[in-house]
């Protein structure tokens, strides 16, 4: 069967898609001003003049009492190949 009236056809509705990207900053991106990368627990150590991960290069030193529900916050100290020079990293 025919019909002279045909289905109207669905209206095309335009939508307009924004396209200006938004800066947001790259993973592992963070940098100080020696070049370590933050994000990473990097942090630049002046006796081995290079980017060092302090739990992984350094000796911890925790606190000797913690009282209560404290958190137990850790220096940290770095030495020479020779063990001649030490740094000491404080918790800030």
């Amino acid at each position: 069967m025919l019909s002279c009236n045909s289905p109207k056809k669905e209206e095309v509705k335009e939508e307009k898609v924004n396209t200006e990207e938004t800066q947001e900053p790259l993973v592992g991106a963070d940098r100080d001003e020696h070049g370590c990368i933050t994000s990473a627990g990097f942090s630049w150590s002046e006796l081995q003049q290079t980017c060092v991960q302090l739990w992984e290069a350094g000796v911890r030193l925790n606190p000797v009492e913690v009282k209560g529900d404290d958190s137990v916050i850790s220096a940290f100290v770095l030495f020479n190949k020779d063990e001649s020079k030490a740094e000491i990293v404080l918790p800030k």
